[in-house]
């Protein structure tokens, strides 16, 4: 994929990865269950998917629909700068910045990179009812609040 975009079906939109990255592994989540990523977690009700699309290194793209709509949730060992600051959330901070591609929230911490949300669903200076289902944070030996995060299926049906 060199020098391409990575097409996201269910937004209908482009988005270009960071130089270099190759997306190696696709992972299906299908709801009702908690979608947990490096630094995001996100319930799913019954008939609401996601598909995250991960490359040998630290990156990850999820692509989310739910209910209230469609948005993609990038987690990348490269931070995102800039944007204007929005909250502190746990251990790290929420910022807004405009973008190509509309708003993008940006959610920081301790570790390296950045996980940032964007797309239709999500494109207010204001959180949205989707936005506001993301809730910000690792979860801890594969759970958070108690709760196991589920498991999706890889391209060939086998769940992970």
């Amino acid at each position: 994929m060199n020098g391409m975009f990575v097409f996201i079906p269910l937004m209908m939109q482009a988005i270009p990865p960071p130089a270099g990255t190759h997306f190696f592994a696709r992972t299906d989540y299908e709801g009702p269950g908690l979608l947990c990523g490096a630094g995001y977690s996100i319930r799913l009700r019954e008939g609401e998917n996601a598909v995250v699309k991960t490359d040998s290194g630290l990156n990850s793209i999820g692509e989310i629909a739910l209910n209230e709509g469609l948005f993609s949730i990038r987690g990348s060992q490269y931070a995102t700068e800039g944007g204007t600051f929005v909250a502190d959330i746990g251990d790290g901070t929420l910022r807004r910045k405009r973008s190509t591609h509309g708003i993008v929230w940006i959610y920081r911490d301790n570790a390296p990179g950045s996980t940032d949300v964007f797309g239709a669903a999500v494109n207010a200076t204001v959180p949205t009812a989707a936005f506001k289902r993301v809730r910000f944070g690792a979860p801890r030996f594969g759970m958070i609040d108690g709760e196991r995060c589920m498991s999706g299926k890889d391209s060939d049906e086998r769940v992970l």
